[in-house]
């Protein structure tokens, strides 16, 4: 009986492996075989529309207060400077301040 249950449990866990390594499998492609596509710009040329965006730079610099009007000139669909207004959309605002010693 004891022998059934770890051959049991030795089952499951290969299938749990089994899963992992499928789900991490990585997939190689060749830059020759990828489709360019035309980018659609939130603010042109500076955030392109529904990819992530990382501002970064010095602390004191205003990167929150860039943030937080292009998420309020996005969730109000004002015009962005240099853009067209578009109309208003939700937007997640994410922040991971870190410090470093």
């Amino acid at each position: 009986m004891i022998a059934e249950e770890e051959n049991q449990q030795q089952t499951e866990n290969k299938n749990q492996n089994k899963e992992f390594r499928m789900a991490t499998e990585m997939k190689i492609r060749r830059m020759s075989d990828v489709q360019l596509q035309e980018a659609a710009w939130l603010w042109k040329p500076y955030i392109p529309f529904g990819k992530i965006t990382i501002i970064q730079g010095d602390p004191g610099e205003g990167k929150t207060t860039l943030a937080l009007r292009v998420a309020a000139a996005c969730s109000t669909g004002t015009a962005l400077p240099g853009m067209e207004a578009c109309a208003p959309f939700d937007v997640i605002y994410l922040t991971a301040h870190m410090s470093l010693p």
